[in-house]
């Protein structure tokens, strides 16, 4: 939606959306910090009727499968933007010619975004994945996963860097709620853009 309707975007931004991925996220980390604290081996699989034993390979598997998953389908979805964005430079249409300058500023972002994953994230997620088919050594595997959560944490604060930075209405609203300031949040924002002469003006809601 970022890059398609950038300017829709903020108004179409759902709270429960982010809960749900958040909450998913929190019960992940739960899981895995169980699994390391009990010492639990992910890399040998236990065929016998316990739960409990078979919880810790079979979390693995899963969360290589899952991001797995999720990378070939954003990479896909960061293809087809490409193609998107390239429909569009070939318009002739004063309206799209100028809504696409904007969209170009958003498809900057997405792709820094997009190459701080690619380095940090997918890289020692691909290792951890080859550690696991070819049955690297336990250490090995261990080192793996420790350059996998630091990656994961130096990606997100990447992605933080970049939007928080680069668009003044998140700059703004990230301020007011880090320091707190007391006064009316319902505001709106107008964004002007100097090189297409084009008011875009984005509605942000913050309590």
């Amino acid at each position: 939606m970022a890059i398609y309707r950038p300017v829709a975007y903020s108004k179409q931004q759902n709270i429960t959306l982010f809960k749900f991925i958040a909450g998913i996220a929190v019960l992940y980390a739960i899981g895995s910090t169980f699994l390391a604290y009990f010492q639990v081996d992910t890399t040998k699989v236990i065929n016998v009727c316990s739960a409990g034993a078979a919880s810790g390979p079979y979390s693995n598997y899963l969360s290589l499968s899952a991001g797995s998953i999720i990378t070939i389908l954003l990479f896909c979805l960061y293809l087809s933007t490409l193609f998107v964005l390239f429909r569009y430079e070939h318009s002739r249409n004063t309206q799209v010619a100028n809504a696409l300058k904007f969209q170009r500023k958003v498809f900057v972002s997405a792709s820094l975004v997009l190459l701080c994953y690619t380095i940090f994230w997918v890289g020692p997620f691909t290792f951890s994945i080859l550690s696991t088919i070819f049955h690297y050594d336990k250490n090995v595997s261990s080192y793996v996963s420790v350059a996998v959560g630091f990656g994961n944490a130096i990606n997100a604060g990447c992605s933080v860097f970049v939007f928080l930075f680069k668009y003044p209405m998140i700059n703004e609203c990230a301020k007011s709620v880090l320091f707190r300031k007391k006064k009316n949040f319902n505001t709106v924002t107008h964004v002007f853009s100097a090189q297409n002469g084009v008011k875009n003006t984005m509605s942000l809601t913050r309590k």
